[in-house]
């Protein structure tokens, strides 16, 4: 059953305006802007691989689109985090979202918790990402918080806004999505077509939904260097290694996997 139907009256009767504002407001263009493409997948787009992993609903098929391509440049083995792109709505060409596939067999997710968190049960950091893990982790991103709540009612799910979630795919993989301007339904589908058999969503609206890439520079301050997955993503990379008022994941090399890489990108 639709997902309307299954809900009944009262949340049609929110649902159905809503689609009729953002009928009106939907994104328009052809293509999306390059600060909306994930870094990652712009760098290797030119490279030598054709095939696609993942069917394009968008035509026609943008470089890049729909193949993974590994990220360098980090303390984990190559093939570790992999970055794509995908654009859900073909009616909607300009629309797309960002995919990051992680390998959990060289990785593991912890939290930090926010200065104020909804719950601080399970989280292993501090406020921020502790200066004695920073060599070790590969990336963190948002993982919501309480004021997000209103952004999660029905009548926010049709909005055109940033949003983050997070799957699983069958491998056991962790697959992050993020993106604007997505629907509720762009982000799933998003994520149903990466090879996602579960989904969630993490944060919604702006300011709520970054992902950073973190790689090892000694000439830095820092120890490490931060980068955004997607350029118009609203805060600094460098802002989650400084305390966060919302939860943090990050995702940390295991004991033994950790190596010095290409650190060229």
């Amino acid at each position: 059953m639709h997902a309307v139907e299954a809900l009944g009256k009262p949340f049609d009767m929110i649902a159905t305006p809503a689609r009729w504002w953002n009928a009106r407001h939907a994104p328009t263009g052809s293509a999306p802007a390059v600060d909306d493409l994930p870094r990652e997948a712009a760098l290797t787009a030119l490279g030598a691989r054709t095939r696609r992993d993942m069917v394009p609903l968008a035509t026609p098929p943008m470089t890049g689109e729909g193949i993974w391509n590994p990220v360098s440049g980090l303390v984990t083995p190559s093939g570790a985090l992999e970055v794509t792109f995908f654009r859900p709505d073909p009616d909607l060409p300009s629309v797309s979202a960002a995919i990051v596939r992680i390998d959990q067999s060289v990785t593991r997710l912890v939290s930090a918790l926010g200065a104020h968190p909804p719950d601080g049960s399970g989280c292993v950091w501090g406020s921020q990402v502790p200066s004695s893990e920073r060599t070790m982790v590969v990336a963190t991103f948002d993982g919501g918080s309480r004021c997000e709540a209103t952004w999660r009612a029905p009548r926010s799910q049709h909005r055109h806004t940033w949003r983050s979630g997070l799957g699983i795919d069958a491998q056991s993989r962790l697959l992050y999505s993020a993106g604007s301007p997505l629907t509720l339904a762009h982000l799933a589908s998003t994520l149903l077509e990466a090879g996602a058999v579960g989904v969630m969503q993490l944060g919604v609206g702006s300011g709520h939904v970054n992902f950073t890439l973190i790689r090892p520079d000694p000439a830095a301050t820092t120890g490490v260097r931060a980068s955004k997955l997607i350029e118009s993503m609203p805060r600094t990379a460098t802002n989650r290694l400084t305390q966060r008022q919302r939860v943090t994941f990050g995702v940390v090399a295991l004991p033994g996997t950790a190596h010095p890489s290409d650190t060229s990108a």
